[in-house]
């Protein structure tokens, strides 16, 4: 029997397995990383995620961004502006750099890098830097099937990547800085002054941690202890949603003549004593660190964003800007921390539970101001969102 009248089965069969092992290469499981054949160029960089000290992050039609990491190992924005950096994501996107795995060759040659993302025109452009060397230069892309086109910079192979990666880099300016406005320990806070339109309320702090109205201070009839705790828990950790652009019109934000004005008076814990070591290996008593000096925030409120600069006018957004007193930023933030900023006198007014819900945790867990509908705020959401991204979890 000729093996002729078969040909075409067979060369069916052959088919088959041929597209089956390039989805096995594009599919493989993490830790075993496919080999990689072709034209010599498919290869990337290796680079050491410690070792990198600044990246220079170009996306299409937006400010060239670049992040130096300084002598005591945090980072900062140089470029287009100086200012702090958000650690975590600065730290990220040098992990990711220090992470990746080549699953398969995408394609070898020029004509295919606009339809993946990797030309100059749509890639997002990063450059590392170990010192004066660059390390790698690479044009990230779209992300197919489980992996993110990516391509050397002067090479025509685009390599499919492992995972998500280019979330990690596709940011604006803002989504490298730093948002945090405060950043204590609200148990620290002894006193708290809330001053608005709305009205003039002073708190402080018991020997027994219950908040109750300060000397001089009018009661406040079913004062709720437990909601001064949570506008002073939201004020201690405030974020930014944004920045006001550097050469803002002080008068468009409208801060020198604030809409609200919050004083915290923060005594820091004392240090543990630290223990010294003797000549012989043994510790000997510890020494007791100076107590830490009481210091006083003041958050000033001013206009709102989209308001065009008129202080008394609420904007549709409910965004404002706001200022801490001896920081040059001028922040933006959320109506969740402006409803922070100008409590009125029933903010602080325990609410009963509505008739038929249970009492209990569930019932206390409201947010502040009760019936806001508020729940979770921006800042909140945002940094959920980045929690998954890290974990891997819809991180398009």
């Amino acid at each position: 029997m000729s093996w002729h009248k078969y040909r075409l089965p067979v060369g069916v069969l052959v088919l088959v397995v041929a597209v089956g092992a390039l989805v096995w290469a594009m599919k493989r499981p993490e830790g075993s990383p496919a080999k990689v054949a072709a034209s010599g160029e498919s290869t990337l960089p290796t680079i050491d995620a410690d070792a990198v000290t600044a990246l220079r992050i170009t996306r299409p039609k937006e400010p060239e961004i670049e992040l130096v990491k300084d002598t005591d190992g945090t980072w900062r924005l140089d470029e287009p502006l100086d200012a702090r950096a958000d650690q975590s994501a600065a730290q990220m996107a040098v992990d990711k750099l220090g992470h990746l795995t080549v699953q398969a060759v995408a394609a070898t040659k020029a004509a295919n890098h606009a339809v993946l993302g990797v030309d100059d025109a749509h890639a997002v452009q990063v450059e590392a830097r170990a010192g004066d060397k660059t390390v790698a230069k690479l044009l990230i892309g779209d992300y197919k099937g489980g992996s993110t086109m990516v391509r050397v910079d002067g090479k025509d192979d685009v390599l499919a990547v492992r995972g998500s990666l280019k979330y990690a880099f596709d940011k604006p300016v803002k989504g490298w800085r730093d948002r945090t406005i405060l950043d204590i320990d609200p148990s620290t806070v002894r006193a708290v002054r809330f001053e608005s339109d709305k009205g003039d309320y002073h708190f402080v702090r018991g020997a027994d941690g219950k908040w109750a109205p300060a000397p001089g201070q009018a009661p406040i009839d079913k004062l709720s202890p437990d909601k001064v705790e949570r506008y002073v828990s939201a004020l201690s950790r405030a974020r930014a949603s944004d920045f006001a652009a550097a050469d803002a019109d002080p008068k468009h934000v409208a801060l020198d003549a604030p809409v609200a004005t919050v004083t915290l008076d923060v005594v820091p814990k004392a240090p543990p004593p630290a223990k010294k070591t003797d000549t012989d290996g043994g510790v000997s008593a510890a020494s007791a660190a100076p107590a830490p000096k009481p210091y006083a925030v003041v958050l000033r409120l001013g206009a709102a964003v989209d308001a065009g600069g008129a202080a008394g006018e609420t904007g549709e957004t409910g965004e404002r800007y706001l200022a801490k007193a001896g920081d040059s930023v001028v922040y933006v933030v959320s109506s969740y921390l402006v409803e922070h900023m100008e409590p009125g006198a029933k903010s602080f007014v325990e609410t009963p539970p509505p008739k038929g819900a249970p009492a209990g945790p569930a019932a206390q867990g409201m947010p502040a101001g009760g019936g806001s509908g508020q729940q979770i705020s921006p800042e909140v959401m945002q940094q959920i969102r980045e929690q998954l991204r890290r974990q891997g979890l819809n991180a398009h």
